[in-house]
């Protein structure tokens, strides 16, 4: 997939570019998720996958001895126990869900950031990177989107509210273009994660849509 990224707080600096490419690539040669909706007003369109994506991500990330659902301690469990995936210093958040949950993600890391917290099998964060989708791919209601991520943070940078190095990237596509694409069927469309099978597919983003700010996502 192609991707996009906003760096604050000297990311560049202060990342390990081979951790970093280890990363961007995963991303890079990822497929699009996709499932059909059965949300009010789009049910039976082709929407993102967040449980697809985040399968997959895990997958590819633990095989390159990313550790995954690193837990934060105790102390520190208001926002939440675990962290996605680290890897020496480097922390990596997947955001596809409501978009509260991103001001959760960039704050708790913040304050480990700041308090010097050991996490296991990572050690102190130097850097950190939150994956995310852009307002391009239709999806389920009131999830996130990666130009938003870019607003928040800026908001937050602005008021001096965070400091630690950050990447926030977005999974993108360019209108009218073919992705190669995974379409996964679920037990029931729209909490399960049991998957029944997969068919791969192409998809593609708009066509004659281009005035709608989300195009449809269309087999081919």
């Amino acid at each position: 997939m192609k991707v996009s990224t906003f760096d604050l707080n000297d990311f560049e600096k202060a990342a390990d570019p081979l951790l970093v490419g280890e990363v961007m690539s995963v991303l890079s040669a990822m497929p699009l998720y996709v499932k059909k909706s059965d949300q009010a007003g789009k049910q039976g369109r082709l929407i993102f996958d967040p449980v697809g994506a985040n399968a997959h991500l895990e997958k590819k990330l633990i095989r390159r001895k990313w550790a995954s659902k690193v837990p934060i301690p105790k102390a520190q469990q208001a926002l939440g126990t675990d962290v996605d995936f680290g890897k020496s210093g480097h922390l990596v958040e997947v955001q596809f869900s409501n978009y509260p949950f991103f001001l959760n993600n960039v704050i708790r890391t913040n304050v480990l950031f700041a308090n010097k917290t050991e996490l296991d099998g990572m050690g102190r964060i130097v850097a950190a990177m939150i994956v995310t989708k852009a307002k391009l791919f239709e999806a389920s209601n009131s999830t996130l989107y990666y130009e938003q991520a870019m607003e928040q943070t800026r908001f937050l940078v602005g008021g001096k509210t965070v400091a630690v190095p950050l990447r926030v990237i977005g999974l993108m596509a360019d209108r009218g273009t073919t992705i190669s694409s995974i379409l996964t069927h679920y037990h029931t469309p729209r909490y399960s994660r049991t998957v029944v099978h997969q068919d791969r597919i192409q998809v593609q983003v708009g066509d004659e849509d281009s005035h709608l700010e989300r195009p449809l996502l269309k087999q081919v």
